[in-house]
Order: structure tokens, then C-alpha cells, then sequence
């Protein structure tokens, strides 16, 4: 199909699922069979970070504390009435809390939202325990009941905790799940980050809990990410095409992750060998300005088919040539070379954009600024951040999944283009809603949901 529509560059999202290995070997070989493949398509494949982020935290969701369930049920009692939000306001005032975000319920499927529920919940903990003392509905439902009880001074300790334990994976899933920026030089940055801290949480024993959680998602964090050999290569190959982060800062990274300096180099020089195969490849296919070519795959590999109707000579003098161009040019340092004796830019610089640099310096580094526009290309989310965020499976009803597969497409492109200029921020939806709450507040007496 892709070559009747003659669509030379394409990605293909699949499910994480062992099944489409299959498929996935079968696209390779076709794509080599064509001649277009960098590296032979050996690291065409590149799993989901999102989604291996979320079974991390499902694993350690299984290990569920009842604190949480003691907040999420007293945060539920003041949502559930007007009057209540009212008075735990009053009792906020009277404690001096000064944080104008109000209180929001989760949704037990979305663990983001368990985060953000904690995260506003534990900024209240004296408005709540002032309830204790003024509200009578409160006493009754938590003080004086045998099925529920009020969180205590433990129970909002280890909220904090688990807050900052969340946070860790909500700020990467964030990142992760970007659309309007690069992502694949953030990959390293975040998943060495989540070792590191995983293997602190392991280690500490003050916390029960918490400790079992974090070894419960480092089993599953080291089965995709544990070790440096299964990350793949061109993530690690972005964080070198990033001016403000190159060589050094791919060295500090995997240091985190395997705590032995000679490692960590030998690691640093892999991946420093592969960008130079890689810029051997995209020279001698800028050289013959023929994406397609079979013989430029490989240097120092050449295939040649048999029933051509050039001589002998033709294809040999063809390869000499080719060969001399790649003498020629090795004996002079290359793009690579050049990039890597500049210094780093600022790293500390928040405006700095990585697209615009490349663009801005193509001229300088003519090969390289087109690898680095393949490599900032690659997507290491194929889903949006509420989807990622999810703990549940997506549901199609019995009606769309009846639909053709032409109206699904349909459905599909239609409600991307009305969603396009929509930024997906959980956090901006809360905002939204507090100030509704905020207006009913200001203009209606207590209205309870039953």
C-alpha cells in the first residue's frame, strides 16, 4: 500500500503486545528488501513509554493503602453538598490555609487523578481536622461510625509520601505524552530519574508501604528499562543530538542506572559508535541523493542483483567510487567530530529550542542536521495524556464497534481536526470547574446530591 501511494516515510503504532512481533520483523525485512533502512532497521522498533510507565504504577497501585481511602472518603462527604464545601471552607479560613485550589474527587481508573485528589486533599489537613470539632454530619459520619474513620496524623504522612512518589511518574507521563515538543531527548533524562528513585524507595525501610510499592514497580521497571542494553539506541542517540546535553550528560545518565563509571563509558562509546554509523549511511545516501539505493545501507557491504543489465565493470566502478568518496571524507574530521569539540549550549536555558537550533546551524552540519530531524521526529508516547494516565482499558460500545473500518477513520480524523487547537490538561479542566463551584457557592444556598 505504501508503495502504490508512494509514501517513503511512515510510522506504525501497534499495541504493546508480544503478537505483533510478527508483524513488526515482517515490516523490517520489506523496508531492507527496499534499501531504506538505517541500521538495517534493527531499533525500528520502540515501545510506548506512556503505556510502560502506567503497568509500572499499576504494579504498585496493586499495593493500595488505606489512608488514601480514608482521604478520598472525607473529601467525597464535603463534595457531595454545597453546605459542606462551604463549611470546610470556613474551617480553611479559620486555620489560616491560604491555598485557593479547592478539593476534587478521583476517578479510581486514572491514577492521575488519585494524585491530584492527594495532592489538594493533604493542603487541607487542618481545615479537615477542625471539621472534627464543628460539624456534626462529619463527627457523625467518621468520628462515631465502626465502617469509616477520619484520617489521622499517619494517614496524612503517608499521603504526603505517596504524593511525592506519584509525582515522579505524573511529571514523566507529562513529558512523555507531549505533542507540540520533542520528546526523545527527555527519554534518558526521565527513565535514569525513575531508576534512581525507585532504587532509593527500595532501600528505604521507614516506610513499609511504600517500600513494598516501589519494589513492586522496580520489577516491572526492569523488565522493560533495567537495563541499559534495552533501551533503544536512538532514544540514546537523541540525548547526543541535544547541543545542551551530549556526551557528558549521556555518560551522568548511565551512571544513575548502572553506578560504575567504566560502564557508563563503554555504554557512552556504543551509542557514539552508532551515530557514526549512522552518519556514514545518511552521507553516502546524500552523495548519491537517492534515499532508495541498495548500496547504501551498509559501507563496506554491496549487493548487487545478478540479471541487471549494467556490465560488470559499470557496477564495480560504481562501488570504487563510492568507496573513495568515504575514504576521501573519513581522512578530514567529520560533522560529528566538529559537533562534539563545540561546547555544550546553556543547559539551564528554559526558552531553548533543539528544532530551531538544528535548523538555525544545517549549514554547519549538513548531514547530521537531517539525522537529528529524523531521530527529534520519533515519538516516545503514541497516546495522549489522559489515555496514559489510565489504568483501565479503552471501551468501544456495541455501536462504533459495528462501524466499518472507513467510518471509524472517518470519526477518527474528524474529531483529531476539532480537537486540534485543544490542549488535553487535566488540571486546567479542575480549574475550570472550581470556579463554577466558585459561582454556585456565591449565588445559590445548599443543594445536596443524592
Amino acid at each position: 500500500m505504501f508503495v502504490r501511494l508512494g509514501i517513503e516515510s511512515i510510522t506504525v503504532t501497534l499495541d504493546n503486545a508480544s503478537s505483533n512481533n510478527v508483524s513488526i520483523q515482517y515490516v523490517i525485512n520489506t523496508v531492507n528488501q527496499w534499501g531504506g533502512a538505517i541500521l538495517r532497521g534493527e531499533h525500528m522498533h520502540l515501545r510506548c513509554a506512556s503505556h510502560i510507565l502506567n503497568l509500572i504504577v499499576q504494579d504498585g497501585l496493586k499495593e493500595y493503602d488505606e489512608s488514601i481511602s480514608k482521604i478520598r472518603d472525607v473529601v467525597r462527604y464535603v463534595k457531595s453538598s454545597t453546605a459542606r464545601m462551604q463549611k470546610l471552607k470556613e474551617c480553611a479560613e479559620q486555620a489560616k490555609i491560604t491555598c485557593k485550589k479547592s478539593v476534587s474527587l478521583d476517578v479510581p481508573t486514572r491514577w492521575n487523578s488519585t494524585y491530584l485528589m492527594l495532592e489538594a486533599a493533604e493542603k487541607y489537613q487542618k481545615a479537615f481536622e477542625r471539621m472534627e470539632m464543628h460539624d456534626v454530619g462529619y463527627v457523625k459520619e467518621f468520628c462515631t461510625s465502626e465502617e469509616k474513620a477520619c484520617p489521622n496524623e499517619s494517614d496524612w504522612d503517608s499521603a504526603r509520601l505517596f504524593i511525592k512518589f506519584l509525582k515522579i511518574f505524573y511529571d514523566s507521563t507529562l513529558r512523555f505524552s507531549g505533542s507540540n515538543y520533542v520528546t526523545s531527548n527527555h527519554f534518558l533524562d526521565r527513565v535514569s530519574f525513575i531508576h534512581s528513585r525507585l532504587a532509593f524507595w527500595c532501600g528505604n525501610k521507614n516506610n513499609y508501604k511504600l517500600n513494598i510499592m516501589a519494589e513492586s514497580m522496580k520489577i516491572k521497571f526492569d523488565k522493560y528499562w533495567g537495563e541499559i542494553e534495552k533501551l533503544n539506541p536512538l532514544l540514546l542517540v537523541a540525548v547526543l543530538l541535544d547541543p545542551r546535553y551530549k556526551e557528558p550528560y549521556l555518560k551522568v545518565c548511565f551512571e544513575m542506572m548502572c553506578s560504575d563509571s567504566l560502564e557508563a563509558s563503554r555504554h557512552a562509546n556504543n551509542v557514539r559508535k552508532i551515530l557514526d554509523q549512522m552518519y556514514k549511511e545518511y552521507y553516502i545516501i546524500d552523495s548519491n541523493g537517492d534515499m532508495h539505493h541498495s548500496s547504501s545501507t551498509h559501507l563496506g557491504e554491496e549487493s548487487r542483483d545478478e540479471d541487471e543489465d549494467d556490465d560488470d565493470y559499470t557496477w564495480f566502478d560504481q562501488q570504487r567510487k563510492e568507496k573513495l568518496k568515504a575514504a576521501e571524507h573519513s581522512e578530514n574530521k567529520t560533522e560529528v567530530d566538529k559537533y562534539f569539540i563545540e561546547a555544550c549550549e546553556n543547559f539551564e536555558n528554559p526558552d531553548f529550542d533543539v528544532l530551531k537550533w538544528w535548523k538555525h546551524n544545517a549549514g554547519r552540519f549538513k548531514i547530521l542536521s537531517k539525522i537529528a530531524q529524523d531521530i527529534f521526529a520519533i515519538p516516545v508516547s503514541t497516546v495522549a495524556s489522559e489515555s496514559a494516565f489510565s489504568t483501565g482499558g479503552r471501551v468501544i460500545d456495541p455501536y462504533r464497534s459495528c462501524l466499518t473500518p472507513k467510518a471509524v477513520q472517518a470519526l477518527i480524523c474528524t474529531q483529531n481536526w476539532i480537537r486540534n487547537t485543544i490542549a488535553i490538561d487535566i488540571t486546567t479542566t479542575i480549574e475550570e470547574v472550581e470556579a463554577l463551584e466558585n459561582e454556585i457557592l456565591a449565588g445559590i444556598g445548599d443543594i445536596r446530591i443524592e
